[in-house]
C-alpha cells in the first residue's frame, strides 16, 4: 500500500493562509546590532525557582520594570536627585544631559536583551533619572553624603540589592558619562562603585584595571571577585570528579579552615589536606546577590562562569545541616539567617536549573586533589583514628589504657611461654 500521500488530505497550498504567514514575517521587527546584548532578562527556568531573588522590592533602574505600580514610590526621590545634581553643578545644563544621552541612545538601547518598546524621549528621561539615581546613591553610601531628607531612607539595604540585580541593570558607559559631566573634579565613578562592591562583600577585593570596559555594575562586581591569577589559563577539565560532602570528606581525613587572606570568596585552595574557604556571612541578600550574579553568567556568551562553579563546589558540599554544622565549626559559614538545614536548603537550591560545563571550571585543580586524598586509604584510616580515639581526651586516655593492658597481657602471657619452657631452678 503506497503511504506516500494520506487520503483525504489537500495537498495544494492555501495562497491566502501563505500571503498571511509572509506578511507576519515582514511585520517582525529585527534590530541590527552592532554589539550583543549585556543586560539580560532571567531565563524563567531560573526565575521560577525564587522569583523575589530577581525583582526589584524598592526601585526600578531601566525598562524591565519601570511600570510597575509598586516601584512608583521612588520616582519622586528620582526628582529630587536630578535637582540636587544640577544645583550641585549649575555649569552644567539640563539639556547638556539630555543631549549627551540622546547621543548614546542607540548604543544603550542596544545593551537590553528585549527591544525597549518606549519612546526616544521617555527613554532619554528615563535613563537621566536612573543614572543620577545609582550614582548619587552610591555616593551617598561611599561618602555618607546626605542628599535630601530621603536619602538615609531610600539608601538602605533593600536599594542596595536592588542595584544588584541583572534586570535592574543600566549601561555602565552611560553612568560614567553622567558622571564625568555632573562631577568633573570627584573621583572616578568606577572607583566609588568598587567602594561599595567591597562594602557589599569584601574589603580585600581588587581594583580593577582603567582600561577595562564594563557592561554595568554585576560585570564589574565579578571582575573584582575574579579568582584567577592567569586569565589565560585554561580549565578545561572534560571529567570533573564527584565531590563528596562536607562530612563525608571530612572522614576522609580532609580539614576545612577559614581562609584569612584571600581576594574574594571565591578564593578557595587545597594543601596538605586542607580545604581553605573563605568566610561567607548569610545574611539578608546574599541570596540574591549569588543568584543575579549566576543569573548573569548563565546568560552571558563570554561568561567565566566562576560564581557558578563556586555554587557547584558548595552545593556538593553542603548535603545536610551537618554540613553546614561542620563549616560552622571553622567559621566558613556565619550569621544568624535560619537554622543549619534553611542554610543548607539555600545552597541546594542554588543549583537548581543552573547549567555548567567542566569548560573554565577553575576549581578544577582544586576538586582533583580532594578527590585524591579523599580516595586514599590511609588517609580514610588516619581520618577514623583521630575521629574515633583522639576526638577527646576521655577517648584518649581510653585508648592508652587498652593499649597498657594489652602489653601487660602479651607480657603475661610471654612469661608463661618462657616459663613453661624453662621452669626456674
Amino acid at each position: 500500500m503506497n503511504n506516500t500521500e494520506d487520503e483525504g488530505i489537500e495537498t495544494s497550498l492555501d495562497m491566502d493562509w501563505v500571503a498571511s504567514l509572509k506578511k507576519r514575517v515582514s511585520d517582525i521587527n529585527c534590530r541590527d546590532r552592532n554589539t550583543q546584548p549585556t543586560i539580560y532578562r532571567v531565563p524563567d527556568f531560573l526565575k521560577s525557582v525564587d522569583p523575589q531573588a530577581y525583582e526589584p522590592l524598592v526601585v526600578s533602574l531601566g525598562p524591565y520594570h519601570c511600570n510597575k505600580p509598586h516601584l512608583q514610590a521612588m520616582n519622586q526621590v528620582k526628582w529630587k536627585y536630578l535637582k540636587y545634581v544640577l544645583e550641585l553643578n549649575p555649569d552644567v545644563a539640563l539639556d547638556n544631559y539630555l543631549g549627551r544621552i540622546k547621543e548614546l541612545e542607540t548604543r544603550a538601547r542596544d545593551a537590553y536583551s528585549e527591544e525597549v518598546k518606549m519612546s526616544s524621549n521617555s527613554f532619554v528621561e528615563m535613563m537621566l533619572l536612573d543614572g543620577f539615581f545609582v550614582m548619587l546613591t552610591i555616593m551617598g553610601l561611599t561618602h555618607r553624603m546626605e542628599i535630601s531628607e530621603e536619602s538615609a531612607i531610600w539608601t538602605g539595604d533593600a536599594v542596595v540589592r536592588d542595584i544588584f540585580k541583572l534586570e535592574n541593570q543600566l549601561p555602565f558607559f552611560l553612568l560614567e558619562t553622567l558622571y564625568q559631566y555632573a562631577f568633573p573634579h570627584g573621583d572616578h565613578f568606577r572607583s566609588l562603585t568598587v567602594e561599595l562592591i567591597r562594602m557589599r562583600i569584601s574589603s580585600n577585593l581588587k581594583h580593577p584595571s582603567d582600561n577595562e570596559t564594563f557592561h554595568h555594575i554585576i560585570h564589574l562586581c565579578l571582575s573584582c571577585i575574579d579568582p584567577t591569577t592567569n586569565p589565560e589559563k585554561d580549565y578545561h577539565d572534560p571529567d570533573i570528579p564527584w565531590i563528596p560532602s562536607a562530612t563525608v570528606c571530612n572522614e576522609a581525613g580532609i580539614h576545612f579552615g577559614r581562609k584569612k587572606r584571600y581576594k574574594s570568596f571565591l578564593d578557595i585552595t587545597f594543601h596538605n589536606g586542607k580545604l581553605e574557604i573563605p568566610q561567607l556571612r548569610i545574611e539578608d541578600g546574599i541570596n540574591s546577590l549569588l543568584r543575579n550574579l549566576i543569573a548573569y553568567e548563565q546568560c552571558s556568551m563570554n561568561s567565566k562562569f566562576h560564581v557558578t562553579t563556586y555554587m557547584v563546589l558548595m552545593d556538593s558540599l553542603i548535603n545536610t545541616a551537618a554540613d553546614v554544622e561542620l563549616l560552622q565549626q571553622h567559621e566558613i559559614i556565619i550569621g544568624d539567617l535560619g537554622d543549619s538545614q534553611e542554610i543548607a536548603t539555600l545552597f541546594n537550591k542554588l543549583g537548581t536549573n543552573v547549567n555548567y560545563t567542566p569548560d573554565n571550571f577553575y576549581l578544577a585543580d582544586v576538586v582533583t586533589a580532594m578527590r585524591k586524598h579523599h580516595d586514599a586509604r590511609c588517609n580514610k584510616w588516619r581520618a577514623r583514628l583521630n575521629r574515633d580515639y583522639f576526638s577527646n581526651p576521655w577517648a584518649v586516655i581510653s585508648l592508652i589504657g587498652a593499649l597498657v593492658l594489652f602489653l601487660l597481657t602479651a607480657l603475661q602471657s610471654t612469661f608463661a611461654v618462657l616459663s613453661y619452657f624453662r621452669p626456674p631452678k
